[in-house]
């Protein structure tokens, strides 16, 4: 990925070039005061997608600890879950009628 840097002075003097980039190009723009890191500029679609990314590794960070510490559910097990999950969602979604029979994959 390009690095984009920019000084402070340009959000006010240049902001078309830091639009540019940031959003047409969905690059992130560093911005730099006195020479150093202060802040960084990302399109709204940069920003969700880095947030989705994050809850993404959340959650696999907590699967994996729970797969260290034995916590595994049998697939067979998951299955039924799903099934069941699934018939309620059917019945509730057809009204209230009655929903028979298993959901094939």
């Amino acid at each position: 990925m390009k690095t984009i840097i920019r000084p402070l002075t340009d959000l006010s003097k240049n902001m078309t070039a830091i639009d540019e980039y940031a959003v047409k190009k969905n690059l992130p723009v560093y911005i730099t005061k006195g020479g150093s890191s202060y802040l960084v500029v990302l399109s709204h679609e940069h920003y969700e997608k880095l947030q989705e990314e994050i809850a993404f590794l959340k959650r696999l960070a907590t699967a994996e600890a729970e797969s260290r510490r034995g916590n595994l559910i049998d697939v067979d097990d998951l299955e039924k879950d799903l099934d069941k999950i699934i018939l309620e969602e059917a019945r509730y979604d057809d009204g209230g009628k009655s929903v028979t029979g298993k959901f094939e994959s």
